[in-house]
């Protein structure tokens, strides 16, 4: 059960959002609000490993960052009972003001929340859960933008923002972007990126199709192929390599997460999956084409839908097995990218 609480004297905030790039995206505005609504307060994230660069780069809202040490339940991380104890020990000792819980719908995330012992805490909940000092229900109708979702929840806390992503991206990143993509510059046609991985094998549009799209288009726009991506996805590249020879440039691999966006924000067009990616793009303004699968945009596309415009697979398939983005056929993505193109692309990128 919720009670009245008041938002007074709050120094000290944790954030628990165990996740990956996209995901932290979609509380990325929500993060910006906190910092709004108490500026004077250090902000704590915490996350999985990888997540300690994004804090880092965004020092400007976040203040410190923590290592997820599992929680029975939560399937990111393999569970040591000594080790989750002594960091909830820990975190009773440093003394939280305020506990957000932003990693779904709460049934075994809140509990890890709770006994972070916060004074207060904060986050959805099902079935009358009431382990959290304000919660509200976890909904999945009517379908609500993920980024708005998060919005909603710390407005509860007076805490409000925009929806805007952002990415600061830094000038040796530029510099080295620049330098990997170098020729890619100097065409006279489109730089258009593909990032093919995915997270989920039921996300991914087959590398064989991007090579097809690829081909079309670099012979109908002289287009320059980027290639991005993991080092575990360096294999997807085979495809569009044989499809378009000398007009490729691939970085799967090669790129960190600072170095990508600025690569990212170099294009005329990115295509991708429905991942990480298509939040760079959305945050540095890059007009995609973002292929869905089984996931919809409407939760959990680019809010801008006129510069980041969906392809939705299931729209465009009649029976599948397995994922409808398996059977999406080249001929709506290629329109898609047509008319980003046609709408877009003005001149050669001079990005940097």
């Amino acid at each position: 059960m919720n009670h009245p609480v008041a938002f007074d004297n709050i120094e000290k905030i944790v954030i628990f959002r165990a996740l990956f790039l996209g995901d932290l995206f979609f509380t990325l505005p929500a993060f910006r609000a906190l910092r709004e609504r108490f500026p004077n307060a250090e902000i704590t994230l915490i996350g999985l490993p990888w997540a300690k660069e994004f804090v880092s780069r965004f020092s400007h809202y976040l203040d410190r960052f923590l290592e997820f040490p599992g929680y029975p339940g939560i399937i990111e991380v393999d569970v040591n009972p000594t080790r989750t104890q002594e960091f909830l020990i820990q975190a009773r000792d440093y003394g939280y003001d305020l506990a957000i819980q932003m990693q779904g719908n709460g049934t075994t995330s809140n509990g890890f929340v709770a006994e972070l012992g916060a004074r207060i805490s904060l986050g959805h909940a099902v079935n009358g859960d009431d382990r959290l000092t304000i919660s509200i229900p976890f909904t999945e109708r009517p379908i609500k933008n993920e980024i708005l979702r998060w919005l909603d929840l710390v407005s509860l806390l007076g805490a409000h923002s925009t929806p805007d992503l952002e990415f600061p991206i830094y000038p040796h990143e530029r510099a080295r972007a620049e330098e990997l993509i170098r020729a890619a510059l100097y065409n006279n046609g489109p730089i258009v990126g593909m990032h093919m991985g995915a997270k989920e094998d039921i996300r991914r549009w087959p590398a064989q199709r991007f090579g097809e799209l690829a081909k079309i288009l670099v012979k109908l726009f002289d287009a320059t192929i980027v290639l991005t991506g993991t080092s575990q996805e360096i294999g997807l590249s085979k495809e569009v390599e044989a499809a378009v020879g000398s007009n490729v440039v691939n970085l799967i691999g090669k790129t960190d997460l600072g170095t990508f966006a600025a690569v990212v924000s170099s294009m005329d067009l990115l295509v991708t999956n429905d991942t990480g990616a298509s939040h760079i793009a959305a945050a540095t303004s890059t007009p995609s084409v973002v292929l869905f699968g089984p996931t919809t945009p409407e939760q959990f596309g680019p809010i801008n839908q006129d510069l980041h415009k969906a392809v939705k697979a299931y729209e465009h398939v009649q029976s599948y097995s397995g994922s409808p983005l398996w059977e999406l056929p080249v001929e709506p993505v290629l329109d898609a990218c047509i008319y980003m193109l046609q709408n877009y692309y003005v001149k050669p990128s001079t990005a940097f």
